[in-house]
């Protein structure tokens, strides 16, 4: 298990040194509350999230 200053990434597991790679954003409502969740990415994971992201982006801008 990962120690309290160890960070790990929510995509993949891998531990993370230093600063992370960059950082998912999580939200949901609960109840009138909507909370947020930024976890910390791996640069891997991080760089295949942004680029999954804008690839959906132009999807949806392509569809109308």
């Amino acid at each position: 298990a990962a120690s309290p200053t160890e960070m790990c990434c929510d995509a993949c597991g891998a531990r993370i040194e230093g600063e992370p790679g960059g950082r998912g954003l999580l939200y949901w409502a609960r109840g009138d509350e909507l909370r947020f969740d930024e976890p910390p990415l791996c640069d891997s994971c991080a760089v295949a999230v942004t680029a999954s992201a804008n690839l959906q982006w132009d999807v949806e801008d392509e569809e109308g």
